[in-house]
């Protein structure tokens, strides 16, 4: 099993990584550590421009260049006071790449530490996206596929040359990639537990699995948005909630704001040592308090089956402090 190729990837991929948990009273301590940490990533979030738009200025990873990240309202909420608050998130668009923080942190965590050799193949649960195309130009054999309801068949490619996969039914072989990203879908697939199934199934042994979804750092249990009856028939246990949908205006309904059971899920379809990494970065522009991402690999072949190295891609086995 070789490691997927990147190509032409910046000098600087480096993840700033604050720390990596593995279940709540993990996150806890952290917290109870380092509150001086948190409070001033807190000042200096409070203390940004209110205006309705701004640029931040930083260092694109992905670009290897200084930049101007705009700052504005767009996916932003109302607090219970009624302020404005904004979704940093979704945001911070670097003027370059127009990739936002959290597609900019996934093509570092993505591709820092992906070995040099050919071979191994990755696939992503998107397509049409932006993240899509900065992820193609750096990756070779790179996979990508979109939920379609053009009447395509599963597996198959559309005439616009997307493929359609429904990720509780995936069509790959087992064991087809050396790393899979499900990006912001989890949390829009009904029945998400045969989602992880399927991206057990389909990754090598010592495979990496990173996924970013809503997660609720202060809820153990999944919180449950809406649900799919034994009739078909939906119901919404809260008020409906939309995220962006790049092949639909109407948007895709989530289902689910995850808690850390989603760690406990992912160990119960064989991943090994599932966690959550949290980054923060003014210089990089990964603001919005601590902001999480997970990883979690499928446990590596027996040691006497010879392997590339898998388990080597991410250097932050030991947590470390580190912000910039």
């Amino acid at each position: 099993m070789a490691h997927s190729k990147v190509m032409g990837a910046p000098k600087d991929m480096r993840p700033r990584i604050i720390y990596s948990c593995r279940n709540r009273a993990d996150f806890a301590a952290f917290c109870a550590r380092h509150q001086r940490l948190i409070s001033s990533i807190a000042a200096y979030e409070e203390g940004r421009p209110v205006d309705e738009w701004y640029m931040e200025q930083g260092w694109c990873a992905v670009c290897d260049t200084r930049t101007d990240f705009l700052v504005d309202f767009q996916y932003g909420w109302m607090d219970a006071a009624g302020r404005r608050q904004r979704n940093w998130r979704e945001r911070l668009e670097c003027q370059s790449c127009h990739l936002n923080s959290r597609m900019r942190a996934v093509v570092q965590l993505m591709i820092a530490n992906l070995n040099a050799a050919s071979g191994g193949r990755v696939y992503v649960t998107e397509q049409v996206t932006p993240l899509f195309k900065a992820l193609q130009t750096r990756i070779a054999n790179l996979v990508g596929s979109e939920f379609l309801r053009d009447g395509t068949s599963p597996g198959a490619r559309n005439a616009a040359g997307i493929r359609h996969e429904d990720l509780t039914a995936l069509t790959f072989p087992e064991e087809a990639f050396c790393c899979i990203g499900s990006f912001d879908v989890l949390e829009h697939v009904p029945d998400f537990q045969r989602g992880l199934a399927q991206l057990a199934r389909c990754l090598q042994p010592g495979g990496w699995l990173l996924l970013s979804t809503p997660l609720l750092l202060h809820y153990d249990r999944t919180l449950v948005r809406a649900v799919i009856g034994p009739s078909g028939t939906l119901q919404h246990l809260q008020d409906p909630e939309f995220h962006g949908d790049p092949l639909s205006a109407d948007g895709a309904l989530c289902f689910y704001h995850f808690g850390w059971s989603l760690l406990d899920d992912l160990r119960a379809f064989g991943f090994q040592d599932p966690r959550i990494v949290l980054f923060w970065s003014r210089r990089y522009g990964h603001l919005g308090g601590l902001q999480p991402i997970i990883l979690a690999q499928k446990p590596p072949r027996p040691a006497s089956v010879p392997m590339t190295g898998h388990s080597r891609w991410w250097p932050w086995r030991r947590s470390r402090l580190a912000i910039g």
